[in-house]
């Protein structure tokens, strides 16, 4: 991302679609003094970091909605005092990236939250895989003191692994 934004003191939502997302990019963003609303994706052959932290560094003390795409393996943790206002989390969720990942996220820390859509992307995913990283978000949102509502949802069903595609998959391994 670059340095530039810093100077948009008075940027108040963005939604924005990067290749390269880095610790120093959230930074950089949380920063804003009146950010409100910020979708941040990061395009299917994009990369980054495997886990992001959303600290001290970036408290985002104006955001009230989050929403975050991302199509590989990154993961997003808020730390205790970030994001003091964001009531309305949205979050993209690959299920075979997050396969034996866990759900710690520090969603707890999110004081104000009110309200969280996951959506669940299947693609390439057994079914276990998909039911797995529920249980995890419901888990999770269960114990937020707030007791946030939760939407949850699928994406690219038809796209899910079958038991046939695993056994291809091991028989090919042979």
């Amino acid at each position: 991302m670059p340095q530039w934004f810093s100077s948009l003191s008075e940027l108040s939502r963005l939604s924005i679609l990067v290749k390269l997302l880095r610790q120093e990019d959230l930074e950089l963003l949380g920063a804003l003094p009146v950010l409100h609303s910020l979708e941040l994706a990061v395009v299917p052959s994009g990369t980054t970091d495997d886990s992001l932290v959303v600290g001290a560094d970036q408290p985002f003390r104006s955001l009230a909605k989050f929403h975050f795409d991302h199509y590989t393996r990154c993961w997003i943790v808020f730390s205790q005092g970030v994001m003091p206002k964001l009531q309305r989390l949205e979050l993209y969720i690959p299920a075979r990236k997050r396969e034996g990942g866990g759900f710690d996220t520090g969603l707890e820390n999110l004081a104000s939250l009110k309200h969280v859509t996951v959506t669940v992307d299947c693609e390439g995913a057994q079914i276990r895989e998909v039911e797995n990283v529920e249980t995890m978000v419901r888990g999770a949102i269960g114990m937020h003191p707030n007791h946030p509502t939760l939407e949850l949802s699928r994406q690219r069903e038809y796209k899910m692994a079958t038991d046939e595609d695993k056994d291809d998959t091991e028989g090919s391994k042979e």
